[in-house]
């Protein structure tokens, strides 16, 4: 998802709520371009504290963390949008089916609810109004085309 937000300088904050399978929370290894900061790209934090982006950064399964599109999508986009800040809010769960991203529904094997966590993350990200545009990790067939999907987000 991304969030355009007003800011009272002259650079937009462009955030992105990064959610999915594993296929975004990455399990791949992680090397030094992964790890060197980009001074436009934050990360919203397991422990909600908006940093300086680097793989990895989603949290699902720690025994499997690795590298994700995530900060490789954040740097291109910084590229393409030089006066714009990227917010990255990681929230994407490994093995878990488009099913267990309704409202409600608890994902055992990760000990989660991945639509209410992601959900809260947003929340406690964002604290305002915002406008949304859906940015899906899961894979494209399974989810019948759905790619992008706009919404205005009220707390």
């Amino acid at each position: 998802m991304v969030l355009i937000l007003s800011c009272t300088n002259d650079r937009e904050k462009h955030v992105y709520l990064l959610v999915g399978q594993s296929n975004m929370a990455g399990r791949g290894k992680v090397a030094l371009i992964d790890t060197t900061l980009h001074k436009q790209v934050f990360m919203f934090t397991k422990d909600r504290q908006w940093v300086p982006a680097k793989e990895p950064m989603h949290f699902d399964r720690p025994e499997r963390i690795g590298v994700g599109p995530g900060f490789a999508f954040g740097r291109k986009m910084a590229a393409y949008s030089p006066k714009a800040d990227i917010y990255l809010i990681p929230c994407a769960v490994g093995a878990s089916r488009i099913e267990k991203w309704e409202k409600g529904t608890y994902f055992k094997i990760t000990d989660s609810y991945p639509y209410d966590d992601a959900i809260a993350r947003t929340k406690e990200a964002l604290k305002m109004e915002v406008y949304l545009k859906v940015f899906f990790g899961i894979r494209v067939k399974r989810i019948a085309g759905l790619t992008d999907m706009n919404y205005i987000w009220k707390d």
